[in-house]
């Protein structure tokens, strides 16, 4: 196996390929972020870059172009505009966040006792919200700072929970925020929130990076598939997310490490990809995802960067390709408590409709994008 040379005009910076690769498939893995709705089949001739080389001069589709030469290329031909809806009509709904502050003021151990700091302060949980000692859950490292805070702060201060899991110690009236993500085929777009009352304090959207893959949801499952693993995929997808927190954070003059929560709606091909979980069963009869169930994960497992003890929240996905950015919509529709047959439609470039009420709904999806974008 040979390996050549190439460099970035664009970019001032060069890597090296081997002869087995394609030059779209070179720039992918140097992240250079080629624009290939076509998976690379050459046939949406969004990849042209402009080459110079001893074997190739001029503009060329990436994905056509094997690695056989040092070659000089300038990737910017590439379309960067964009514009982006991140905007919508609402309504008024009571926030009951996952993530809680709790009062709470810890005991100190009498003479004589042999109570543990961690058994301490699940005793003051169960003073403070009624629910029983044994049902708490703590990380070792949280367990291992409530000695020093307690001392610090006369063993009272507000605890951090996500439902019965002791997330951190904190100073009363330190503020909470929450982050929300839709990953959709063809955008992404990420909210900063209260914490306490929900309230939107700014908003981050940029193109999905994954669309270097592939256009569509087909196109992305066959390169997964075909590669072996997602790795690729869900790398990309989980760097732009971080990337936009750290934009988010920024925006709303706070730190990282104030946000405890993340929210991540998107179609099941988007959920699989984004959690690297394999899309055979996606795109084989009878067309079922691996997983429809709600999972929370440590941020730290997705590789993103907020508070060391925060989340991530995955709603759940109802079938196929119908997933969880569907469930939102049912939610911010209030539809489980219609009681007039409704019909909701989500027009993207992966489309849903739903119709019922209350009692029951009726569900499919179709390839919406191409109908907007003239393909044939």
């Amino acid at each position: 196996m040979a390996e050549y040379t190439i460099t970035l005009a664009k970019e001032k910076r060069s890597f090296r390929a081997a002869d087995t690769e394609t030059l779209l498939e070179a720039l992918i893995r140097a992240q250079a972020a080629p624009d290939a709705p076509c998976g690379g089949r050459g046939t949406c001739g969004k990849c042209l870059v402009k080459i110079h080389s001893e074997k190739y001069d001029g503009v060329q589709k990436a994905c056509q172009i094997h690695v056989d030469c040092d070659m000089e290329v300038d990737t910017s031909l590439k379309a960067t505009g964009h514009s982006l809806l991140t905007e919508g009509i609402e309504r008024d709904i009571p926030v009951m966040p996952m993530i809680q502050k709790t009062a709470v003021k810890m005991e100190r151990c009498k003479v004589g006792e042999s109570y543990s700091e961690w058994e301490l302060l699940k005793m003051a949980l169960e003073r403070a919200t009624g629910r029983k000692a044994e049902e708490f859950t703590a990380s070792p490292a949280v367990i291992s700072g409530i000695y020093a805070f307690m001392e610090e702060h006369d063993y009272g201060g507000e605890a951090v929970l996500c439902r019965n899991r002791v997330l951190a110690l904190a100073e009363p009236g330190k503020r909470l925020y929450l982050a929300a993500f839709d990953i959709g085929t063809t955008s992404v777009v990420g909210y900063l929130l209260d914490g306490t009352g929900g309230k939107e304090l700014c908003v981050a959207s940029r193109l999905n990076p994954q669309s270097q893959f592939g256009a569509d949801v087909i196109a992305r499952s066959d390169y997964v598939l075909k590669a072996g693993n997602g790795d690729e995929m869900s790398r990309v997808i989980r760097r732009a997310l971080d990337e936009m927190l750290g934009e988010l954070a920024e925006k709303g003059e706070i730190s990282r490490t104030d946000i405890w929560q993340v929210a991540i709606v998107g179609n099941t091909c988007m959920n699989h990809l984004f959690l690297n979980i394999s899309p055979d069963s996606l795109v084989h009869a009878p067309y079922n995802p691996a997983s429809r169930e709600s999972i929370v994960l440590k941020a730290s497992e997705v590789q993103l960067s907020i508070h060391p003890e925060g989340q991530v929240l995955m709603l759940p996905n109802i079938a196929g390709f119908v997933g969880a950015d569907t469930v939102g919509c049912l939610l911010a529709s209030d539809f489980d408590h219609r009681e007039k047959m409704s019909l909701m439609i989500d027009i993207g470039t992966n489309g849903e409709m739903v119709l019922g009420n209350k009692d029951r709904m009726i569900t499919c999806s179709t390839a919406a994008g191409p109908a907007f974008e003239g393909a044939k």
